[in-house]
């Protein structure tokens, strides 16, 4: 181990006989499964190489990069963690070239446990990164996104250029993001709409999806205390109050693995784990939710097969879905499935075992990319010996694919000037010359990844043209204040906190009067006024979701109660509240006729009487 330095040469691989992959260096003296967590994505490919966030013998979590010539990884020496306890990381490559990572102190929360008090050694850091033509450079000094200790936090970017990030914390599923332009500055943590009081266990996932590069954002939170998948969307520039919250249709009993994808014409690709115990049921599941968003599911592993922290990752040039699964519970193989992106139908049985380690290997949590593969990428996963304290990976070509041009914009909206990054990731064309028209009379460009301002507003079609093949996407610029042009809505952001309380901050109230979202029928998310009518008894503090026939809410609290719900008077429920640790989420059930009142009207005009 003495070897390594601060940056090592490659690290070297010695894989046993009768081994299917490649065994990698260890991790030692870094304990625990360190390719976990199930949402979190620790490798990515840019600049011609897979990358990966792996463990130094000091403990610090640094950027290696894999040489396929000889399946070995080289450590860079680019610090992504610096402390030494137990943290994860999630990697998130950038159109521009550029690297994003977020890092967090970490736990295995397991049921019914107690959330772990904040210190000057938790939280959760956001860490930019830049690539010099060798290595990725540290840009700037960390930033704090949250200050708690949780299993999981999953960042992604939406078209306006803001970045979003998902944690869960004290039974409760959070969400914050950054104003567009500056990822230092972070809106106070908010309540995922739609979710109650979660099992400690619980974790949450995020996604940025749509067509032509997508326009919203999709938290997925797992929640073992009615034991659904909730799937929450929040269409890109507008409030943060504004959401469609909705039970995910698995028809099984949910558990805590999720690992997200999206499509290009703008669907979800959910790998999720149930709860269920008997045999031929359904133990792992892909859950596609169709741009129209309706969800569908396929039987990727049954209770029999035994698979565990599964994740799901999309190739396009050959419109396929590769799902990787551990084979046992508690280790195994790493094994792997394909099925149509177009129409999922997984073969039954355990899969095709693609990293195994002999005799009898415990390997587990297979990691990978958020990005699309292809054939110029292949793919690459990364698990763990958790007992031997070793590191394996996968790596799989996929062939060439017919040719497809395809590009991002960021963002694609704004106000001007706008500074849009393109980045050309077509496959199939070996590097041949490329043609950029940016819509706005400018010249053309033949770069890679061009930088382009736009100076007035308008809708722009944006054409990349390869080998005489086009294809065109817009980009929307609204006139700046006093321009003429009334520009798009911007997304509410209260001031990020300067010292992030110990306790996580309550959706801020609305004020009496204040019309809400329309109810809009069984699924839609809204806010109302409230008020608790004693002064003596606790306050309530977060705005009320509707999601058809429930309702919930948040209290602090310094003592457990009933709670009311009346709507223009009328009583329509109640329902008892646990406070704990200051908080509590009241959840109602309506009957019909309550569901159906609140339903009739655009200002349900909602009050809770605690």
């Amino acid at each position: 181990m003495a070897a390594f330095g601060a940056s090592a040469g490659p690290a070297a691989a010695v894989t046993p006989p009768g081994a299917i992959g490649y065994q990698d260096q260890s991790f030692a003296p870094t304990t625990g499964s360190i390719t976990g967590t199930k949402p979190e994505s620790k490798l990515w490919y840019a600049h011609g190489s897979w990358w990966a966030i792996m463990a130094q013998p000091s403990k610090q979590n640094s950027i290696w990069r894999l040489d396929r010539g000889t399946e070995t990884w080289a450590d860079t020496g680019t610090i992504v963690e610096t402390r030494t306890t137990a943290t994860r990381a999630d990697a998130l490559s950038e159109p521009d070239g550029s690297l994003t990572i977020a890092s967090h102190s970490f736990t295995d929360s397991r049921h019914d446990a107690s959330p772990k008090p904040v210190g000057s050694s938790t939280g959760g850091y956001l860490r930019r990164y830049t690539f010099n033509g060798s290595a990725y450079v540290q840009s700037g000094s960390p930033m704090l996104i949250e200050p708690y200790t949780t299993e999981t936090l999953v960042i992604d970017r939406d078209s306006t250029g803001a970045l979003w990030a998902t944690w869960t914390y004290n039974f409760q599923a959070w969400f914050s993001h950054t104003t567009p332009g500056d990822d230092g500055a972070w809106s106070p943590p908010q309540p995922v709409p739609g979710v109650g009081t979660l099992d400690s266990d619980d974790i949450s996932s995020l996604v940025h999806f749509g067509p032509n590069g997508g326009n919203q954002i999709g938290i997925m939170v797992s929640d073992q205390t009615d034991f659904s998948e909730h799937f929450a969307v929040h269409q890109d520039g507008t409030s943060d109050l504004l959401w469609d919250s909705k039970p995910v249709p698995t028809g099984a009993l949910s558990d805590d693995h999720i690992n997200l994808k999206a499509s290009a014409d703008g669907r979800v690709f959910a790998a999720v784990k149930t709860s269920e115990d008997t045999g031929p049921r359904p133990l792992i599941l892909l859950a596609v939710r169709s741009a129209a968003g309706v969800w569908s599911t396929d039987v990727f592993g049954t209770v029999s097969d035994k698979h565990t922290r599964a994740i799901v990752l999309l190739d396009e040039s050959h419109r396929l879905v590769h799902m990787f699964a551990t084979d046992g519970q508690s280790g195994g193989d790493i094994v792997e499935k394909t099925t149509s992106m177009d129409a999922p139908d997984f073969a039954p049985g355990t899969g095709t075992p693609v990293i195994h380690e002999p005799p009898d290997g415990r390997l587990n949590d297979a990691t990978s990319t958020k990005q699309d593969v292809d054939g110029s990428t292949g793919i690459v996963v990364l698990a763990d010996d958790d007992d031997l304290q070793t590191y394996w990976h996968l790596d799989e070509p996929l062939g060439s694919a017919t040719p497809t041009v395809q590009f991002s914009a960021s963002p694609a909206q704004g106000t001007a000037p706008l500074v849009v990054t393109f980045s050309d990731q077509s496959t199939g064309y070996d590097g041949q010359a490329r043609t950029w028209s940016f819509g706005d009379g400018s010249p053309a460009s033949n770069v890679a990844s061009p930088t382009h301002t736009y100076t007035r507003a308008g809708t722009f079609a944006v054409t990349l043209t390869i080998a005489g093949a086009p294809t065109t996407r817009t980009v929307t610029v609204a006139a700046a204040p006093g321009g003429g042009t009334t520009p798009p809505p911007a997304a509410t952001t209260p001031p990020a906190a300067v010292n992030p309380p110990a306790a996580p901050p309550s959706t801020p109230l609305p004020a009496p009067g204040t019309p809400a979202p329309p109810a809009g029928g069984s699924g839609a998310t809204g806010s109302t006024t409230a008020e608790s009518r004693d002064p003596r008894a606790p306050r309530l503090r977060g705005v009320i979701h509707l999601s058809g026939r429930r309702v919930s809410t948040t209290i602090s609290c310094t003592r457990s109660g009933r709670a009311s719900l009346s709507h223009r008077g009328k009583r329509l429920a109640s329902a008892r509240f646990t406070c704990r640790h200051g908080r509590a989420v009241v959840r109602f059930k309506l009957g019909p006729k309550g569901a159906h009142r609140l339903r009739a009207t655009r200002k349900p005009e909602v009050s809770v009487n605690v």
